[in-house]
Parts: structure tokens; sequence; C-alpha cells
């Protein structure tokens, strides 16, 4: 994947008025993923590449416990899925 970020000129007046530290990306990617940034100018002048890789942030938070309720007429019972569930999460 390849992701890029254009400064155009009004971008870079911006910047230079503000004159903080540098500017900086958050990007997702896969954990452990080899990363690498370069910089260039419209003249197609290419600064060096810059290497590094993405930490490995294993998810340690346990989701919230499912809710039962049994039914008071069938013998059946009701779960509900826990409000801080994410995609891969499993009920059993």
């Amino acid at each position: 994947m390849v992701a890029g970020l254009q400064i155009d000129q009004r971008s870079c007046q911006m910047l230079k008025q503000v004159k903080t530290a540098p500017l900086s990306l958050k990007i997702k990617v896969k954990d452990g993923s080899e990363v690498s940034a370069k910089a260039k100018d419209p003249a197609g002048n290419e600064s060096a590449e810059s290497k590094g890789n993405a930490g490995n942030n294993a998810d340690h938070t346990a989701p919230s416990a499912p809710g039962v309720t049994p039914s008071s007429t069938d013998g059946s019972v009701k779960v509900k899925v826990p409000g801080d569930a994410e995609v891969g999460d499993t009920v059993e």
C-alpha cells in the first residue's frame, strides 16, 4: 500500500506561518509491517528514504461480558452481545 501527501502552496504557506515542529501523519498499517517514507519536490528532487517497522500493538483488553437473560416461560435464554464487541470477537 502506498499513501501520499501532497503539500500545495496554501498548505505550505500555512505551515510556514505556524512554524511548528515537523508535520506528522498517522496511517494505520498491519502490525510489524515495514514502512518507508521519502519527500519529493515538484522538480523531482527526492530525499533519502527513511524506514521503520510498525509496532506490534497486541490487543490485551477483553470485551465486556455478554448479558444473559433467562426466559420465564419457555426455558430459553437471550444473549446480548456486549456494546464494546469488535469485528472478529465471538460469543460462546
